[in-house]
């Protein structure tokens, strides 16, 4: 997702479901970029937490099904 991140570093995107993406920007939670809607139905956001841990959280769209 960074350009600036070295090749060959190491790291996972671990997901998370989420209800609120309100929450983050209420507690100063670095969002390197703001909540997207997708064509698959999901409203997709990214986070960090303190330790630097990148989070992709999600959150279904109202109106849209999972297809399982």
């Amino acid at each position: 997702m960074d350009a600036s991140i070295p090749a060959g570093t190491e790291m996972s995107r671990p997901f998370l479901p989420a209800k609120d993406f309100d929450l983050p920007t209420r507690f100063g939670v670095p969002v390197p970029k703001p909540p997207e809607d997708q064509p698959w139905g999901l409203r997709v956001a990214y986070v960090i937490d303190p330790s630097g841990v990148l989070w992709h959280v999600a959150q279904r769209r109202p109106g849209t099904r999972h297809d399982e």
